[in-house]
């Protein structure tokens, strides 16, 4: 709405009028700051990256919060909408409040479907089912409040248990604590090709991230590394040849 306004005055006044105009109204009124749900800005690259796109179909992976850290609140707003997946056992209740378009699932998501026991902290970012994780936690929350028994399942079968069942994805996107790598071997990448994909990766520099599994699984998928917001990783899928 505002560069329209912008463009069109700059015509209208030319650009030694609007040079002069724009300073005082930047003095005044404008503070250019631009709103971000997530936690690193990485919903800020996906704005600029789907530019033009009013709807689109994202997956959310260890989704937490339908606001606070989401990496596609901004994309829901715009008209966006698609799956949310957090394993923590009534964190969906505000998806379902918040998002009644989405399709709201509570589930661990790993290669390996069965059973396995989350770490929680309550309605906490930090919950986890991997070993890993949950020593790095403990560290700074101490010891989870409860150990549950959670279903797990595979991201592609949750998937085809959906509405998005064969549905072109623009956005994957996990944050699923220590789980991550196991999350993306779980989906069947010959029938499910997101454009983008955004893991978590705590890495120091970029040449440990290059040697990490999972740079190496997703360049193997036939994705390429397009942008790093520590310590996210943000892949783009490579064109078909």
């Amino acid at each position: 709405m505002f560069r329209p306004v912008q463009q069109g005055l700059r015509r209208w006044l030319g650009p030694t009028r609007y040079g002069w105009l724009k300073q005082r109204l930047d003095r005044f009124l404008f503070r250019y700051r631009r709103r971000a749900y997530a936690q690193f800005g990485e919903d800020l690259f996906l704005d600029a990256y789907f530019h033009g796109q009013a709807t689109g179909v994202y997956v959310d992976v260890g989704a937490f919060h339908p606001r606070q850290f989401s990496n596609t609140q901004l994309l829901h707003e715009r008209g966006w909408r698609g799956l949310n997946v957090d394993a923590t056992p009534g964190s969906m209740r505000l998806f379902d409040a918040l998002r009644p378009g989405d399709v709201n699932v509570e589930a661990a998501v790993s290669d390996e479907p069965g059973t396995v026991v989350l770490h929680s902290w309550g309605l906490h970012a930090e919950n986890t089912i991997t070993a890993e994780q949950l020593r790095a936690a403990e560290h700074a929350l101490g010891p989870p409040a409860e150990r549950i028994e959670v279903a797990a399942r595979t991201l592609t079968e949750i998937l085809d248990a959906s509405p998005l069942r064969d549905a072109a994805i623009d956005l994957l996107t996990v944050d699923a604590e220590g789980a991550d790598l196991a999350v993306l071997r779980s989906l069947d990448w010959r029938r499910y090709r997101p454009r983008i994909v955004i893991s978590e990766a705590l890495r120091r520099d970029l040449e440990s991230l290059v040697a990490s599994k999972r740079y190496v699984f997703l360049r193997e998928q036939g994705y390429r590394l397009v942008a790093w917001h520590p310590p996210s990783v943000i892949f783009e899928r490579e064109p078909e040849a």
